[in-house]
């Protein structure tokens, strides 16, 4: 629903309330609006965009907000960003969160390929509500489900009594599966993604998509983001797959 149709909503909302009286003791209500998963590039500045589709009469800038993301990557090479496992307690630093803020470190499989997710104790003016740091590569192998025995995927599973079972179908289709994401993706880019969580009210300030964009060349040029040949690296990751394959017939043949 767009903000412009919020105040009408409202009213609405009121004259149902004065109609029952199974809601009338509740008194009020309170819009709770979350988007997950959605991502969108965009060019100019916030303040425009926001305007566009947000109604301000409505909504207060310190309590609406936003997840901004700076991606990391180079033009010049199909490459993939990973942060460097060292540099977990640093980068932090950059966004102005403590070493005593608390800290989720992700592992290094397919569905989340390293990083981290920081969350302050106290928030500050200048500390993000949430810091979170990720390869894009992860959006190619997610999905649900708890990360597998062998691998730590959690995209398509490989089931732990596959291996032993001769001609067992589900290990040969995820095998198959992996195989054709590492194939189509060895010419694509996969950035580095460093993403906080702000007010819009901070947003808004001049000079703040700037300094994102700083923070993200400093932690680029002070060597804490790794980046991989994309084509080498899946080679690299297929050889794995391939291997577990090898296994599986040698197992299922002998069952």
């Amino acid at each position: 629903m767009s903000s412009t149709y919020v105040h009408l909503a409202i009213a609405e909302m009121r004259r149902l309330i004065l109609l029952d009286t199974d809601l009338l003791r509740h008194e009020d209500f309170f819009f709770n609006c979350s988007s997950f998963g959605s991502k969108q590039k965009f060019t100019g500045d916030l303040d425009s965009i926001f305007g566009s589709v947000i109604d301000w009469a409505c909504l207060t800038p310190s309590k609406v907000y936003v997840d901004v993301a700076t991606a990391v990557w180079n033009k010049n090479r199909v490459s993939s960003f990973f942060l460097r496992q060292s540099s977990q307690h640093y980068v932090p630093r950059h966004y102005y969160l403590d070493q005593e803020d608390k800290k989720k470190n992700f592992p290094a499989s397919l569905a989340s390929f390293g990083g981290l997710s920081v969350k302050p104790k106290i928030v500050g003016t200048q500390k993000p509500c949430k810091l979170i740091i990720y390869s894009s590569m992860k959006t190619t192998f997610a999905g649900k489900g708890k990360a597998d025995i062998y691998t730590g995927f959690t995209g398509k599973h490989f089931r732990p009594m596959g291996l032993w079972l001769n001609g067992d179908k589900q290990t040969v289709s995820t095998h198959q599966w992996y195989k054709n994401r590492f194939e189509e993706n060895t010419a694509n880019v996969f950035p580095l993604r460093i993403e906080g969580r702000y007010s819009a009210d901070k947003l808004l300030e001049p000079d703040f998509l700037a300094l994102m964009k700083l923070n993200a060349s400093s932690i680029y040029e002070n060597g804490h983001i790794l980046e991989i040949d994309t084509a080498l690296y899946f080679t690299y990751l297929n050889a794995r797959r391939t291997l577990l394959e090898d296994m599986h017939r040698h197992f299922s043949k002998k069952n």
